[in-house]
């Protein structure tokens, strides 16, 4: 006898609910790539532990932030993230031995997919890892000669999934001024570059090293002083301006930290060609505030950067720093509208 119940409804259910998983991922991957980073995570997190699909994600979404911020606690808590995430996957291959491998091996299947189809946008913030050696080879070409170097520069551009990474990207318009005839040499590559990749937070405990680089960005200063005009003039003093304020933060003088970011903030207007210098004073700005515990002031200039600055170098890896600086205060994403 019948008991009216449809013997493929399990079997249904079971595909709709793995639909309804897939497509809940794909509306976080859109956040992610549309760089709404607390939404993106916030739609993951209830389903991390149940659902190997969302922890693989999840985990990887935390991964790229720990790749753009190089902070100690977001590089610890991705592979946290990504050790529980292995986790679930097991325990759901020890659920059901028969179901398990090709369960298992379909989601890791389709986590890679869904992972490569990220990357496929989100390229530059991955590659910049991979790049970390050409970049040291190329800053020690930096102490040879400068000048032949970035005329270089252009020629040595690669494409990765169809895309430029931004570090070439930010090398490549920094090497335009070595194009003219009478090219302008860029006052402190190196300790830019350092900036890039957090050099200045990881020497914070170095005083001897601070010491160094801000004999080099004084010296670099005077020179600025003693040269005639030039149209880089203002970007560059404003480049100085914001790497004395990251030297004067870690030596612990941190009122002159704050006058030197707000001196290149000033100066937005002037400012031609790096139009990065201003947004990224601001997230300095801020994450000294932080230190001093004004924490409503910092909220309100991280949010001020993540609406009101659009289109410049490294912008991606900026908004990695702004997610994380917000996570770790946990402010509320809804207090956004009404601060701004």
């Amino acid at each position: 006898m019948s008991n009216g119940k449809d013997p493929n409804a399990a079997e249904n259910s079971s595909e709709m609910t793995l639909k309804a998983s897939l497509d809940e991922c794909m509306e976080a991957l859109d956040l992610f790539l549309n760089n709404h980073f607390n939404e993106s995570l916030e739609r993951l997190r209830p389903r991390v532990q149940e659902s190997m699909y969302h922890a693989l994600i999840y985990a990887t979404v935390l991964e790229m932030q720990a790749m753009m911020t190089f902070q100690h606690d977001d590089i610890t808590n991705a592979g946290d993230t990504m050790k529980s995430a292995q986790e679930v996957c097991q325990r759901f291959r020890r659920k059901s031995q028969g179901l398990a491998n090709k369960s298992v091996g379909e989601s890791l299947s389709e986590g890679k997919r869904c992972r490569n189809s990220q990357l496929s946008h989100v390229t530059e913030e991955e590659s910049e890892s991979s790049e970390m050696n050409d970049i040291n080879t190329s800053i020690l070409n930096l102490f040879q000669s400068p000048s032949l170097f970035f005329r270089q520069v252009p020629t040595l551009k690669q494409k990765i999934a169809g895309k430029s990474p931004p570090t070439e990207k930010f090398a490549i318009r920094k090497a335009r001024r070595y194009k003219s005839p009478n090219p302008v040499r860029l006052p402190v590559p190196v300790l830019e570059m350092m900036y890039m990749w957090n050099g200045f937070s990881m020497i914070s405990k170095r005083p001897e090293l601070t010491e160094g680089m801000m004999q080099t960005l004084v010296e670099a200063e005077r020179t600025l002083l003693e040269s005639p005009e030039h149209e880089y003039l203002v970007d560059d003093r404003c480049l100085i301006h914001m790497l004395k304020g990251l030297c004067f933060k870690n030596q612990g003088i941190l009122q002159a930290a704050e006058e030197c970011f707000n001196k290149v903030c000033s100066s937005e207007k002037k400012i031609k060609f790096d139009h990065y210098l201003v947004p990224n004073a601001l997230v300095e700005l801020s994450l000294l505030y932080i230190d001093q515990g004004r924490r409503d002031a910092a909220i309100k200039i991280l949010h001020k950067v993540k609406h009101n600055y659009k289109d410049y170098s490294m912008e991606s890896r900026t908004l990695f720093r702004i997610h994380a600086a917000l996570a770790k205060l946990k402010a509320n994403p809804e207090e956004e509208d009404s601060q701004m």
